[in-house]
C-alpha cells in the first residue's frame, strides 16, 4: 500500500514535470504545459483522497510525511537570514497583526451570516489566527522564481513562527475575548442567540447547567421515566449546535455562558428548585464548578444544588462549599457497567441485555462465586 501510493504521486509528479516533452514530441510544438512538483504532488493527492482506501493509505503514508514536513521545515528554518535591523522584525509584526485584524474582519461575518452563532462564529475565528505552513510553501517558490526577495520570504517566515507561539494562548484565550468583545459586537448588529431571551417569572423544577454527552442521557432517562418534568425543566449552555436535540424532548433551552454568573437570575435560576451541573470541570471554559457551586448560593441559597467532580478530594471540596450531592461520571459508569460484568460472569448476560432494552431493572441474583470466575 505504501510503495503504490507513493509510487502514484512521484509518477504523477514526473509526468506532470514532463508535460512539455511529451506534447512536443506527439504535436511538434511546446504548449507550456508543465505541471510543477508541488502541484503535481497534490493532484496525486487529491485523486488518492478519492478511493474508497484512502483512509489506509493516509495511515501508511503518514510516518513518511511527517519525515519529509520535519526536513522541509529544517531547510526553510536554516535559510532564514539573520534580521537586518529590526525592519524585518517590524513588518513580521505588523503582518501579524494584519493577518489577525483579517480572521475577525473576513471570517468572522461569513460564519456568523451562514448561520454559526455569534460565540462560535468569534472563538474559531481566532483560534484561525495563525499563518499556515501552506503560505511558507507558496513564498519559497516564490523566492525561486524571483517573485518575492529574501527580505520578504523572511519577513512571512518569522510571521509564521510568531502567529504559531501565540496559537496557544489565543485558543485559551478565545472564550474570555469573545466576553470583552460582547458589547462592541452587539452595537454592531452581531447579536446572541433569540434563545438568550429571559423569562425571569417562570419557576423551573429542573435546571441543567450544560448539555454534553451526560446530560444528554440524562434528559433521555428522565423524558422516559417522568415525562411531565420536561414542560418545567430548563437547560443552559452555549452550544447552539445541541440545543435542537435538547428542545425535542419538549423543554426550555436557553443560550449562556456559564462563566458568565451573572445573567443566571434573568434564567430564573434564583428560583429553582433543583439546579444540577452536568458538565465536567475539565470541558468548563472560564469557570469550574466550585465557582458556579458558589454563585448558585449567592442567588438561589435555598435550592438543591448537584455539582459533579473529576477526583475525590474535588468532592470533598463541593461538599464544603455547601453542595447537597456531588456525582463523579467515572463512578457513575462503573457503577452502571457493573450488574453487565457480573452477569456475564454468571452466564446471564443476554438475559441482562434483553431486560435493558426493555427498559425493565434487573440485576444478578447472585454474586459471582471464585469458581465461577476462574471457569469464566
Amino acid at each position: 500500500m505504501l510503495g503504490a501510493a507513493m509510487a502514484w504521486c512521484f509518477g504523477v509528479v514526473f509526468l506532470g514535470g514532463g508535460l512539455d516533452g511529451i506534447t512536443e514530441s506527439i504535436f511538434g510544438k511546446n504548449l507550456h504545459m508543465n505541471v510543477g512538483a508541488g502541484m503535481g504532488a497534490l493532484i496525486a493527492g487529491a485523486s488518492l483522497a478519492s478511493l474508497p482506501y484512502s483512509t489506509d493509505v493516509l495511515g501508511k503514508v503518514s510516518a513518511v510525511k511527517d519525515f519529509f514536513v520535519t526536513l522541509f521545515f529544517v531547510g526553510l528554518g536554516m535559510g532564514i537570514p539573520m534580521p537586518d535591523g529590526v525592519a524585518v522584525l517590524g513588518l513580521a509584526l505588523i503582518l501579524c497583526l494584519t493577518v489577525i485584524a483579517a480572521r475577525y474582519l473576513v471570517f468572522f461575518p461569513l460564519l456568523y451570516f451562514t448561520g454559526l452563532d455569534r460565540r462560535n462564529a468569534f472563538v474559531s475565528s481566532t483560534r484561525l489566527a495563525q499563518i499556515s505552513e501552506f503560505s511558507l510553501v507558496i513564498a519559497y517558490l516564490g523566492v525561486g522564481l524571483g517573485h518575492l526577495t529574501a527580505e520578504i520570504n523572511s519577513v512571512i517566515i518569522f510571521s509564521f513562527v510568531i502567529t504559531a507561539l501565540l496559537t496557544p494562548i489565543l485558543f485559551k484565550a478565545a472564550d474570555d475575548l469573545h466576553r470583552r468583545a460582547g458589547p462592541l459586537l452587539s452595537a454592531l448588529g452581531f447579536k446572541l442567540p433569540q434563545t438568550e431571551i429571559v423569562e425571569q417569572e417562570k419557576t423551573y423544577k429542573l435546571v441543567l447547567l450544560g448539555y454534553h454527552r451526560f446530560a444528554a442521557s440524562l434528559l433521555e432517562a428522565l423524558y422516559k421515566s417522568v415525562p411531565h418534568l420536561m414542560e418545567d425543566t430548563l437547560v443552559i449552555d452555549f452550544n447552539v449546535s445541541g440545543h435542537h436535540h435538547a428542545a425535542k424532548h419538549g423543554v426550555k433551552v436557553r443560550y449562556g455562558d456559564l462563566a458568565n454568573t451573572d445573567s443566571f437570575s434573568h434564567f430564573g435560576l434564583d428560583k429553582a428548585n433543583v439546579i444540577a451541573i452536568a458538565v465536567t470541570d475539565d470541558l468548563l471554559k472560564g469557570t469550574s464548578n466550585a465557582k458556579l457551586l458558589q454563585a448558585l448560593r449567592r442567588i438561589n441559597p435555598k435550592a438543591t444544588i448537584i455539582a459533579n467532580a473529576i477526583d475525590v478530594d474535588e468532592a470533598h471540596r463541593l461538599y464544603k462549599l455547601t453542595a447537597d450531592f456531588v456525582y463523579m461520571p467515572h463512578v457513575t459508569g462503573a457503577e452502571g457497567l457493573m450488574p453487565a460484568v457480573c452477569s456475564a460472569l454468571i452466564g446471564g448476560l443476554k438475559h441482562y441485555r434483553s431486560q435493558q432494552e426493555a427498559g425493565r431493572p434487573y440485576a444478578p441474583t447472585q454474586m459471582p462465586e471464585a469458581s465461577a470466575m476462574e471457569k469464566s
